[in-house]
């Protein structure tokens, strides 16, 4: 047997093939229920991401953020931007803090 080969709309693999709201979904809070009604849409409805950003008046990043948070879709970006670098701290700026504490009449 040949393997399926994955579903892919939008130019993201989908992972799954329907969505299930929770049983207890009317006792959850707004964002959450948001997330559900994102994922029903997407997966149920087969309405693409920018007719659910504009039904919902959501931006086009927040659905893809919880369809990938929600196992929906695979993310394509091989290095994920949660995890960011602390910037170096700039050169001059480190100067000009250095001549502020040694020189009292900048002050």
């Amino acid at each position: 047997m040949k393997p399926k080969d994955p579903i892919v709309r939008e130019g993201f693999q989908v992972v799954q093939n329907q969505y299930a709201p929770p049983a207890d979904s009317a006792s959850l809070a707004a964002h959450q229920k948001r997330k559900i009604t994102i994922c029903n849409l997407f997966l149920n409805y087969k309405l693409s991401i920018n007719d659910i950003a504009k039904t919902l008046d959501e931006t086009y990043k927040h659905a893809v953020c919880v369809l990938i948070e929600q196992g929906i879709i695979r993310e394509r970006r091989s290095v994920s931007r949660e995890v960011r670098q602390p910037k170096p701290s700039s050169l001059f700026r480190s100067r000009l803090k250095d001549s502020e504490d040694t020189d009292p009449g900048l002050k």
